[in-house]
This record gives C-alpha cells, sequence and structure tokens, in this order.
C-alpha cells in the first residue's frame, strides 16, 4: 500500500483525505489538534504542529514500517516548509526548502520575480511608522498605494488608499505571523486584475474580482501566461498548481504575488460542474511527482 505523509488535519483537508483513502493510500497525518476533524480519517497520526520538524522525524524515523511514496499538504503555505524538509529526509520530490521559503517571503519573492524576467511593480520596503509616515509625506497626496506586510495573506496585513488617507489609517506593527519585519508599500497601477493558474502546459485565467474565467485571452495575457510557464519551469515548480496575482497593462504587466495552496476560484469551477476538485488534484500532483 502507498504511504503518504499528509500535513494539516483541519475542515478544509477532510476532502483531501476522503479522497486519499478512496485512492487506497495508508495515511500519516500531522496536526497539533489531536480534536482536528481529520484525525479519525487517518492511519496513524502524530500529534505535532508545522513548526516541530526534529519531534516529527523523530516519530516517523522510530517506525521502521514507514515506507514514504510522497508528502502532501492543503493546508496554509506555511506547512509548506515542514513538507519541504520531510521530503528531503526521505529523497522525495518536492520544491527546495529554499524555495518555498523565497514564495512566502515578499521582502525575497519580488526580487527573485525579477531576476527570473517577470516585471514587478516599483517596491520599497519599510521596518517601522516613522519610516512609512517619510515615504508618504514625501508622495504626491493623491496618489494610490498598497501596503502589505511581508508575509501578508489578505486581509493580515494589507492597506490601501491614497498617500493622504494611509497617513490617516491605523497600521498593525505587532509583529506575528503575517507581519515579521516589514511592510512592502507599491503604487497602485492602472489594468485589469488577473489571477492565473500555471498547471504544467495547461492554465486557466480569472477576473481577480469577479471570479469569472476568461476564455478568449488576448495577445497580451497569452504572452503573460507564457512567462509565467517558463518561470515556473525554471524555478522548479514543474508539476505544480501555481497561482499568480498580476495586473495586465495592455502592453506588459506586473506580477503582484504568487502562491502554491490549492486554487480556491479552480475549486469553485469545480464544484458548480459537479466535480470532484479534491481528486483532481491530488491525481495531479501525486503523478507528477512518481
Amino acid at each position: 500500500m502507498l504511504q503518504i505523509l499528509f500535513i494539516g488535519l483541519n475542515d478544509d483537508q477532510v476532502p483531501y483525505l476522503n479522497a486519499l483513502k478512496k485512492l487506497g493510500y495508508y495515511i500519516i497525518g500531522i496536526d497539533k489538534n489531536r480534536f482536528a476533524p481529520g484525525v479519525g480519517l487517518v492511519d496513524l497520526y502524530i500529534n505535532h504542529g508545522y513548526d516541530e520538524y526534529l519531534e516529527i522525524e523523530h516519530v516517523i524515523s522510530c517506525n521502521t514500517d514507514l515506507k514514504l511514496n510522497a508528502v502532501f499538504t492543503a493546508s496554509a503555505q506555511f506547512s509548506h516548509v515542514l513538507a519541504s524538509r520531510l521530503a528531503k529526509l526521505y529523497d522525495l520530490p518536492y520544491p527546495s526548502e529554499r524555495l518555498v521559503e523565497t514564495i512566502l517571503d515578499k521582502t525575497k519573492f519580488y526580487n527573485f520575480f525579477s531576476e527570473h524576467g517577470l516585471p514587478i511593480p516599483n517596491t520599497s520596503y519599510v521596518a517601522s511608522q516613522n519610516e512609512l509616515d517619510q515615504f508618504l509625506e514625501n508622495s504626491p497626496e493623491e496618489q494610490r498605494y498598497y501596503i502589505k506586510s511581508d508575509y501578508s495573506k489578505n486581509p493580515n496585513y494589507v492597506y490601501s488608499g491614497t498617500a493622504k488617507s494611509l497617513l490617516e489609517t491605523q497600521i498593525n506593527w505587532d509583529k506575528d505571523t503575517y507581519l515579521r519585519s516589514c511592510y512592502v508599500v507599491q503604487p497602485e497601477i492602472v489594468g485589469s486584475s488577473l489571477r492565473i493558474n500555471i498547471l504544467g502546459a495547461e492554465s486557466e485565467v480569472y477576473d481577480f474580482n469577479s471570479g469569472l474565467e476568461l476564455l478568449l485571452l488576448d495577445q497580451n495575457v497569452s504572452k503573460i501566461v507564457t512567462q509565467l510557464r517558463t518561470f515556473c519551469e525554471t524555478v522548479g515548480l514543474v508539476g505544480w498548481v501555481v497561482k499568480f496575482d498580476v495586473i495586465d497593462t495592455q502592453n506588459s504587466f506586473a506580477t503582484l504575488d504568487i502562491g502554491i495552496d490549492p486554487p480556491s476560484r479552480m475549486r469553485r469551477k469545480f464544484i458548480c460542474k459537479g466535480q470532484d476538485f479534491e481528486k483532481y488534484y491530488l491525481e495531479k500532483y501525486l503523478n507528477a511527482f512518481e
């Protein structure tokens, strides 16, 4: 029986666990909450959190019956750091820990985008309220900006408005999971907001605001898709479903964000069609890394 290490056992993960049971996998589940709804669906439960790597490694290594075939998580993006470390330990295919950490950290991935040919907005970094105030005071009052914490996950912590209004906005500076060192400040870019999912040779393009899928792509959007696919191939994300947020400016684009957690718009499309998204996602993932 094939064995899979599954990270995160909360409500959102239950459909993936059920799909794996149907596929006949022996599931080793990891979650610090022993009352998580997915605990009863796994064959072996490891009661530890994402940050307890050494403890998890010890439990697995002490169980000589375990012969892992894959590591999987559909949980928070931060769980991919643990997944990458465990995959490397057991010589399983997975994006490197360094790549995962780059994808999570806005202070790293904008430079990473630029280094690999993806255009980005003008980007500044501020580490205190004083630095932010100074930046905004030196900007035209009506210039609009987005302010995003280094590990932001909307709505933690994303702010937008004119320079004048942002000077009056209360910004969170308490350090936590979503704010670790600084904020990223970028001017608002005029154009169409798109969510683009790259699925190997396939792709999906959605209007970001309405969530509607765009089936007829103009020349510029087709070029954007090609550049994003090349980026994925170059950096080691072949086989993954990778989602990007971009602004289409008609003759170019700006890359705003990247994610490797399951794409919500794609899942909604499957549900509307009465199709099993979790089974599709798992099979695509598992087949890509055989």
